[in-house]
């Protein structure tokens, strides 16, 4: 029993790996061609759409009819209409006239 004790297992070698190691703030090239494929899809698509919008149809608003306001503004309109202004009571002395050299 002591000789199975003190007979140690031999240790599994190291995996060896053959992928290349990868960090995260290195470039990978499938991740360039994919943010490149991305970007030019994003550009083209852009570009369209500001070549084609000047050419959209715009709706004009009809102005040969006045627009109507809606009772709350109309009701304001006028309460401001038939307020007094305010004068100011301040006395507003007239500058006075400077004397001409000859």
């Amino acid at each position: 029993m002591s000789a199975a004790m003190t007979m140690r297992v031999p240790a599994t070698p190291p995996r060896v790996s053959f992928r290349t190691p990868v960090l995260p703030w290195s470039i990978a090239a499938d991740d360039e061609r994919r943010f490149k494929r991305i970007a030019r899809a994003v550009l083209i698509t852009a570009a369209v759409i500001c070549i084609v919008l000047p050419w959209l149809p715009v709706m004009q608003p009809d102005r040969s009819k006045p627009q109507e306001l809606p009772p709350r503004l109309a009701k304001l309109l006028l309460e401001k209409e038939l307020s007094p202004p305010v004068v100011n009571k301040s006395k507003v002395e007239a500058p006075k006239a400077v004397p001409q050299r000859e």
